[in-house]
């Protein structure tokens, strides 16, 4: 682990291997400890230098208590009803957390892949720093449009529910939370986020930091029109059974995207479930070399 200074802030970072640089941006709340190691050293394996991170607001990264806490109900409201609201910081500011973390790392150019809240980072990095990019990877997210956020009422309560504070509940909460996004679950997947679960709590929980980062996912307004214009090699992984982030995202992101590439697994929810891996990780190792070449 290292800390990397960017944007003002600090970034826990963990960089392994030594290919081709691809960062990878987490989602909502999550740290970089939630990409599954196993599934982290398989790009390794293809020839890929990985880079993970804490985002800004959780685990080890940099604290922001000071911009408050935001009102997620009337953010929520008003991103449905199309209205803007004013926010503690924006995706574009956690984008230039990315490419400043790049810089800090003397990184040129990278792959970078974003899950849900991840990747909606990562579209916009790609649209404002596209020179930095040599790929996008898009996976289990949205372009922001109020068309696509449709999640089941047990994923939005899942969503929405507030981690219980002792160790133990929190394991168990973050079960319970798996069981209503994931989808073709295995006992191992359960096992694997009850350990992960127990790590994240012993390195730090910061449920005001997961609320800016929700008022900036709900705040962020549509790119589906700008990512038309976007001419980086693109990839879009989707789940048909994702009841967190509806499949139309995924479908719309692709289809914004000229030339994007669409992997759609039918059975896949909103998690990295095992038993999907040898699909995602083809494809993504697929889509890395191709746009390198591409790039050459």
């Amino acid at each position: 682990m290292t800390i990397v200074q960017t944007n003002g802030i600090q970034l826990e970072t963990e960089v392994i291997g030594n290919g081709e640089p691809l960062l990878m941006i987490h989602g909502l709340g999550a740290q970089l400890i939630h990409w599954p190691r196993p599934f982290l050293e398989e790009l390794v394996c293809r020839g890929f230098q990985v880079i993970t991170f804490d985002n800004r607001d959780v685990a080890k990264s940099t604290w922001l208590d000071h911009l408050g806490v935001p009102a997620i109900h009337t953010i929520m409201l008003n991103s449905l009803s199309g209205k803007l609201s004013e926010v503690p910081y924006t995706l574009e500011d956690m984008a230039d957390d990315t490419i400043g973390l790049l810089d800090g790392l003397g990184i040129a150019k990278a792959h970078v892949l974003g899950l849900s809240l991840g990747g909606m980072i990562a579209q916009v990095a790609a649209l404002k720093y596209p020179d930095r990019l040599v790929s996008l990877t898009s996976m289990m997210s949205a372009t922001g449009s109020r068309r696509e956020f449709t999640p089941t009422p047990s994923a939005m309560t899942a969503l929405m529910k507030k981690a219980p504070t002792d160790r133990d509940a929190y394991i168990e909460n973050r079960l319970i939370k798996l069981r209503q996004v994931g989808a073709s679950l295995t006992a191992q997947d359960e096992d694997d986020s009850r350990a992960t679960a127990k790590l994240a709590f012993d390195r730090g929980l910061h449920p005001q930091g997961v609320a800016r980062q929700m008022a900036a996912m709900f705040a962020s307004g549509s790119r589906y029109e700008q990512l038309k214009s976007l001419a980086i090699p693109s990839l879009v992984i989707h789940g048909r059974k994702d009841p967190l982030a509806h499949v139309r995202g995924g479908r719309r992101t692709a289809r914004a995207i000229p030339g994007a590439k669409y992997v759609e697994i039918a059975e896949m929810g909103h998690h990295l479930s095992r038993a999907f891996w040898p699909q995602m990780i083809h494809a993504i190792s697929d889509h890395l070399h191709a746009s390198t070449r591409q790039c050459a």
